[in-house]
């Protein structure tokens, strides 16, 4: 090592991590701040099915949970629109889009009719014989459910 040279100890990685969180924490509560806000200004219940608002530049994205929702939040737009021009870095566009609520224990959802022993005998041996592997699966798939409800 040369006399003289003082070299600089990296920064630990929860500092860093601390910086990037701290940065991200604040990112989340400036966006559930417009949320509120923007809940307010709607009106009942389609304030309830706003997920999340986010902004984008000077466009404000809402999501919704249903296509429903959104056709009518997005014939509130105008007004919403003119209603937050007085906020600082208001929006000048607003865009609507669907953000299903995701299904709560998927895996334990049931996909399967019910099939007669004879109905999951008779898919078993069509898949076998069959040459496309992704059709042979599904139907491999679809004789499993016997038994299952």
């Amino acid at each position: 090592m040369r006399k003289g040279k003082h070299h600089k100890t990296p920064p630990k990685v929860s500092t860093l991590m601390g910086r990037h969180l701290r940065s991200l924490l604040e990112v989340l509560d400036q966006q559930q701040t417009l949320l509120e806000k923007i809940r307010q200004l709607l009106p009942r219940p389609l304030g309830d099915h706003l997920i999340s608002a986010q902004m984008h530049q000077r466009k404000l994205v809402l999501h919704v949970d249903t296509p429903a929702w959104a056709s009518r939040l997005r014939y509130q737009t105008p007004s919403l629109l003119k209603s937050l021009t007085g906020f600082p870095s208001g929006p000048n566009s607003i865009q609507v889009r669907i953000q299903p609520h995701p299904v709560q224990n998927q895996e334990n959802r049931s996909h399967c009719i019910s099939l007669s022993a004879e109905a999951a005998r008779q898919l078993r041996n069509t898949a076998e014989g069959l040459h496309d592997p992704a059709l042979s699966a599904a139907l491999q798939r679809l004789a499993a459910c016997h038994g299952k409800n």
